[in-house]
């Protein structure tokens, strides 16, 4: 079937107006191949068909490093992230748990992508051992652009061990990267008692050495841990009530994005100390009578440390500070 001018004009005018050719053959009783050749032998320009994505997504995202959105959630995708390759299409795929759906909606709405966010269930047996989950949400966003950006600044295909920095985010946002690595491979740890909070980071031992030089440069206060390496991987671990609270003054400066989840942690170590809740003030009810540690163990005869350490392993106030 021959097409006419007139329809030629307008399936030229609606393919230049962003319209794939593989949604106006139908419009014409052609295939889009066809559809194509006659377009091109009229001297009308057609794009080629990966031009067109199925959803929206802002490819331009990871092109620089200037504010905070993208140096955090290069970090994220450094921990917890997938950028795969298959023949000559290339995808970014981030899963979570189903409890931190939220946290990929705040990653979509960034890239102001139009990608579904898919549910898994997930369940299953290890031996005898029933494994219950509340399943996983994923995103998979496929884009040249995305992956490569990603790619050329240490975050590509295989990255474990091999993920770094990138050198191109600017000293002012690194915290925002290394945040935004925590939220994906870290942790904030609240501990049983005061002065036993903590903030820990695991990974490859090339990342964390980085995330270390930054945390010695940056903040001092924090002490320098050793990289300890565990099955299949390194990590390493700043302990201690002001040590830690100095790590969430840094790297929550001037945030607006962090999981949520992990935030709560952060501002319930912050909130324990600012009631005057310290190891020094630590105080414990016992039989209906509250005095502060050091006035027990004064009570009892024992000394500070061993009740203290009693209290850390889980044992009861009324046994920790029996002589």
């Amino acid at each position: 079937k021959r097409l006419t001018e007139d329809q030629l004009i307008e399936a030229a005018s609606l393919h230049a107006g962003g319209i794939p050719l593989a949604h106006l053959h139908d419009r014409y009783s052609v295939s889009a191949t066809y559809l194509g050749q006659q377009l091109k032998r009229s001297g009308f320009s057609v794009m080629a068909a990966n031009t067109f994505r199925k959803y929206p997504c802002n490819e331009q995202f990871f092109s620089s490093f200037c504010d905070e959105e993208p140096s955090y959630w290069a970090g994220f995708i450094a921990a917890d992230g997938c950028v795969m390759t298959r023949g000559n299409s290339k995808s970014l795929k981030i899963g979570l748990a189903n409890v931190d759906r939220g946290h990929l909606e705040k990653f979509r709405s960034c890239l102001r992508a139009g990608n579904p966010i898919r549910y898994t269930k997930r369940s299953g047996k290890i031996g005898k051992h029933v494994i219950k989950s509340d399943g996983i949400v994923s995103i998979c966003i496929t884009s040249k652009q995305l992956c490569d950006d990603l790619t050329n600044n240490g975050i590509g295909p295989r990255k474990t061990s091999r993920e770094r920095i990138p050198d191109a985010i600017p000293k002012e946002h690194v915290h925002h990267f290394i945040r935004g690595y925590l939220d994906g491979d870290g942790w904030w740890s609240l501990g049983h008692l005061p002065g036993w909070e903590a903030v820990g980071f695991c990974g490859g031992y090339r990342i964390l050495s980085q995330i270390r030089q930054w945390i010695n440069g940056n903040i001092p206060e924090a002490g320098r841990p050793g990289i300890i390496k565990v099955p299949g991987m390194h990590r390493i671990q700043y302990q201690g009530g002001r040590q830690t609270r100095a790590v969430i003054r840094r790297l929550y400066k001037d945030a607006t994005i962090a999981l949520d989840r992990k935030v709560a942690v952060a501002i319930a170590i912050i909130q324990r100390h600012a009631k005057g809740n310290n190891r020094s003030t630590l105080r414990l009810t016992i039989n209906g009578e509250v005095r502060t540690l050091k006035e027990w163990v004064k009570f009892t005869g024992i000394s500070y440390t061993t009740a203290y350490c009693r209290l850390r392993r889980g044992i009861s106030p009324e046994l920790a500070i029996r002589p």
